[in-house]
């Protein structure tokens, strides 16, 4: 019988983060794969399989997300206190 609660998330990650995510998801006992890797863009392409019946899993997704969003501030941001390049 198959699992209707489950969802898939493909989710774009840079390699400055990847091994923050990679924990999560360990710690988590998500079941993820790595679907591509983008080596001239460092990036890698992780598809997340979520429960969604499990909030756990449901959190650590939006954890995951929340992650990737702050770091995308950080690393693009036109603030310059946030903005890395300026220091």
């Amino acid at each position: 019988m198959r699992n209707t609660n489950l969802t898939e998330e493909n989710i774009k990650v840079p390699q400055d983060v990847l091994i923050d995510l990679l924990a999560i998801l360990m710690k988590e006992e998500l079941n993820y794969e790595i679907a591509e890797v983008l080596e001239n863009r460092a990036i890698a392409v992780i598809s997340i399989r979520i429960d969604q019946s499990k909030p756990r899993q449901i959190k650590a997704v939006q954890n995951i997300q929340q992650l990737l969003t702050s770091y995308n501030e950080y690393r693009y941001s036109e603030d310059e206190t946030l903005n890395w390049r300026e220091n």
